[in-house]
């Protein structure tokens, strides 16, 4: 029997058998700007995950309040520069869901705790999200325009996000509660 693949969220099938992507099983991720965020993240039984890297946390500061940072992809050492999309190599951090599920295991919570996750513009963390989602997360919010936000005209960000709509931050992070603690901080 033939099989054939069409691309993207569409249909596949394949020897006969029809098979849906992942995400069409999920539930759309629900999208807030950082301001909803905040007022999510002031709410008892919420838990702010951030999924930036180690450096963009160290040299940016991070959300007040901060719950957990668990890095959802890494910089690559020694260091590779990706031209095509201008900046330091990345890789997906393959313990991402298993480190995620170790910080609220740590705090007595589950899979059915509101997650809110953020990383520098809202791509990451939308990726994340969906992840969590998949993978059984049954409350996860995802903060659309990041920590730093989207570029102006001039390249910059400096048009919405966590930091210019000047939301708490911390700039002396918790060793606690930052991927790796004091072991490699």
């Amino acid at each position: 029997m033939t099989g054939f693949l069409i691309r993207g969220s569409v249909l596949v099938v394949l020897l006969g058998v029809w098979v849906l992507p992942a995400q069409a099983f999920a539930a759309d991720v629900v999208s807030v700007d950082a301001e909803q965020a905040y007022e999510y993240a002031m709410a008892e039984d919420t838990f702010m995950l951030d999924v930036r890297t180690r450096a963009e946390l160290q040299f940016v500061g991070a959300p007040d309040p901060l719950d957990f940072h668990v890095p959802f992809m890494e910089m690559v050492t020694p260091f590779e520069w990706n031209d095509s999309a201008n900046i330091w190599r990345m890789e997906p951090n393959s313990d991402f869901v298993s480190d995620v599920d170790s910080a609220l295991s740590e705090v007595q919570l589950g899979h059915d705790t509101r997650l809110i996750v953020i990383c520098r513009s809202g791509s990451r963390s939308l990726e994340a999200a969906r992840i969590l989602q998949d993978v059984g997360y049954t409350d996860v919010i995802h903060v659309a325009d990041g920590f730093e936000g989207d570029r102006d005209e001039s390249g910059y960000r400096r048009v919405n996000g966590w930091l210019n709509a000047d939301l708490p931050i911390q700039v002396q992070l918790p060793a606690d509660r930052i991927y790796g603690g004091l072991e490699t901080n």
